[in-house]
């Protein structure tokens, strides 16, 4: 008969009489951390993060324009009735790159080792930061962000991303001026609010109150939008009139007091 527990984050196993101990990662389920996975290497001898690196370093050069985005995620919208119905994509902040700021980001990829991302997590992938390559103005690549799980998404590449890109991409987001933490969840839904109030109509302006014409017998006036003198006799005050010398409907005014 056969009989199984877990103790201590080993697997325990009896047989009969017989023990046996299987070590295992029960411990490590619960924190969301999947097994150590073996480096692995691509045909030129180098790891799988020094290429992806390599290639970043080679996107950057070869861009003719970089941009920083900060926004929502679908994430954010879980557990509201926004998510049934599908959701929107707030842009929080976006920054294009300067000449210097593009040869600054090349210089700190360019500088990073090549650390290998060994580990899995079973965490939701959350992009809040976007880099977008731009060759001949027209988006070549894109790489999504995710510091929830602190791993990256770029389909410029076909390796897994390296562990320390994050140190060359988190200083140019906070030198963009963002964030990378937030309280994304709240600030989506108060957008979201924000913009399913109704939208009262812009309220009508006043037409302008005319003046009146120096040096003029009777009651004559300036119309305000042209200068041409109108006679207003025997309108009474703050009627609203037309020249109707003036092409433009729209230049209504109004009738001054005597």
């Amino acid at each position: 008969m056969m009989n199984d527990k877990i103790l201590r984050g080993c697997l325990v196993v009896t047989f009969g009489l017989a023990t046996l101990f299987i070590s295992s990662c029960v411990s490590d389920f619960h924190t969301g951390i999947l097994p150590v996975q073996p480096v692995l290497t691509v045909d030129n001898g180098s790891s799988a993060a020094q290429q992806f690196n390599g290639e970043l370093a080679e996107a950057i050069e070869r861009a003719d324009k970089i941009v920083f985005k900060e926004h929502s995620d679908k994430v954010d919208f879980f557990g509201t009735t926004v998510a049934i119905h599908g959701v929107p994509t707030y842009t929080y902040a976006r920054r294009e790159l300067s000449e210097g700021e593009k040869m600054q980001f090349l210089e700190d990829v360019k500088a990073l080792e090549g650390k290998d991302n060994q580990t899995q997590t079973r965490c939701v992938f959350e992009a809040h930061h976007t880099i977008d390559f731009y060759e001949y103005g027209q988006l070549k690549s894109s790489m999504r962000i995710c510091y929830q799980c602190n791993e990256v998404q770029w389909n410029g590449t076909s390796v897994k991303s390296s562990k320390d890109v994050f140190d060359a991409i988190s200083p140019m987001i906070l030198r963009a001026g963002m964030k990378t933490k937030r309280d994304w969840d709240a600030m989506a839904k108060q957008r979201f609010e924000e913009e399913s109030k109704p939208k009262l109509p812009a309220p009508v302006a006043e037409p302008p109150l005319a003046k009146w014409a120096p040096g003029q017998k009777g009651r004559k006036v300036l119309n305000p939008f042209t200068g041409e003198i109108v006679d207003v006799e025997g309108i009474p005050a703050n009627t609203k009139v037309r020249d109707p010398n003036d092409k433009d409907s729209a230049h209504v005014f109004r009738v001054p007091e005597s």
